[in-house]
């Protein structure tokens, strides 16, 4: 970790207001000398900590900070800034997140050294005009603070290269939002959008995009003017297909799709070789496509609360795939290829209709979490216990008679669960002397 990187955190973690984490930052001070010099202006932000409330900033306490580059006041109802907060200008990180103020001081536009400004959970309600003056602002949080509508103005950050605008009610950008040419990071989720806003599509150094908690029905991607785009978040809105555009977005490497209405995962989805997180949970899908193997990166896959009646073979290459999760779905077998999941480190498959497992043995050496409760298994295979880190294994609420002695040679397990299996409860499970078991 860099110095810049390092200054940061002792930074958030000064101003938390949580005794231990103030505790931790100042034990990383031992270890990085360099932090020292921050500490000087820090005497009355460590006494404000651990005060309930602050309310009003005054005068005085605006003399106090001179000698500092952070202000970090969460959660401390404050109320009102005095004029003099303009005389902070040699301010960089602000947090005043969480607190009651509902405007700035006209003074606050002073503030042009000022990098990080965080002022969600506010109630605001309009946008406050002073922040458009703020030359050097990198990262802006404006999130859960009422606000319907973002003013043109913001086309006037033109460093800005993280916008958090979750939790509010804007159903619409400003053209002048295209203006910001090394915005990086924008997140509107939890708002009014209905489709897309097309201003995004001007945003071409965008890496990280959250539109999820949106009553959005329909997309409208430029996939050319994307191509920076990492992470895409689509969750919990109104989607039922996707548009083929999504698979042009050669560089993306996170996707989410959950709780949405989408029934089919279309076998484009082969054409994102650099996908390596796919969530498709709570939505409508019977069936995934053989392309699914091609995606050859992928290391987490969350399936949950589908209609899935089975797994296609191909999944058994996916071989960096390290997180599989399929719970309450219509499961009620699993291809034998699952074996091959080399990598597999967690797998979920909760609430299926499963009543055998594949005979051959895993060839996983990570897996340590399996749960497989509340299916219908009458056997348990002996090639489950080759798993010999595994640690947690739930078999609760099947049909078990009896578990294979071979269950003795999972030397890490520490917890399996059998509540539920009631011809396996009174009988003596050995060679687990370091595991909990419940029945």
């Amino acid at each position: 970790m860099n110095k810049d990187n390092i200054k940061q955190r002792f930074l958030q973690q000064m101003s938390s207001g949580d005794r231990a984490i103030i505790e931790e930052a100042l034990n990383l001070v031992k270890k990085a000398p360099f932090l020292k010099k921050y500490l000087n202006g820090y005497s009355i932000l460590y006494q404000w900590n651990f005060e309930k409330k602050i309310n009003v900033l005054n005068s005085q306490h605006i003399k106090e900070l001179y000698t500092t580059d952070t202000l970090g006041l969460s959660s401390k109802g404050v109320e009102y800034l005095p004029p003099e907060v303009g005389q902070l200008q040699q301010m960089k990180y602000i947090g005043l997140d969480g607190n009651n103020l509902t405007t700035l001081p006209t003074e606050f536009k002073l503030l042009q050294n000022v990098i990080n400004l965080h002022l969600d959970h506010n109630p605001f309600s309009t946008f406050p005009d002073e922040i458009f003056s703020l030359a050097s602002l990198q990262d802006l949080a404006l999130g859960d603070t009422g606000l319907s509508s973002l003013p043109s103005g913001i086309g006037r950050l033109r460093r800005l290269q993280k916008l958090d605008l979750r939790n509010n009610q804007l159903a619409y950008l400003p053209t002048k939002i295209t203006h910001l040419k090394n915005l990086r990071h924008l997140n509107l989720s939890g708002n009014q959008f209905t489709t897309l806003p097309k201003e995004v599509n001007s945003l071409k150094e965008l890496v990280y995009l959250n539109i999820s908690d949106n009553p959005i029905t329909t997309l409208s991607l430029n996939p050319s003017s994307l191509q920076n785009l990492r992470s895409l978040s689509l969750g919990n809105n109104n989607l039922t297909e996707l548009p083929p555009e999504i698979f042009e977005l050669k560089n993306l490497e996170v996707l989410w799709l959950s709780k949405n209405q989408i029934k089919n995962l279309p076998p484009e989805i082969k054409k994102l070789k650099h996908l390596e997180e796919l969530y498709l949970y709570s939505n409508q899908l019977s069936a995934l496509p053989p392309e699914i193997g091609e995606l050859k990166e992928l290391f987490m896959l969350g399936l949950d609360k589908n209609q899935l009646s089975d797994l296609p073979p191909e999944i058994g290459q996916l071989k960096n795939l390290q997180g599989l999760y399929v719970p309450k779905n219509k499961l009620a077998l699993l291809p034998n290829e699952i074996v091959n999941l080399k990598d597999l480190r967690e797998l979920r498959l909760s609430d299926n209709q499963l009543t055998y497992l594949p005979e051959e043995k895993w060839k996983t050496k990570h897996l340590k979490v399996l749960y497989l409760d509340s299916n219908q298994l009458k056997t348990l295979p002996i090639g489950i216990c080759s798993l010999k880190n595994l640690e947690t294994l739930n078999l609760s609420f099947n049909e078990l008679e009896e578990l294979p002695s071979e269950v003795s040679n999972l030397k890490s397990l520490r917890w399996l669960d059998l509540e539920g299996n009631l011809s396996i409860a009174e009988k003596k499970i050995g060679g687990l002397s370091r595991c909990i078991i419940s029945y």
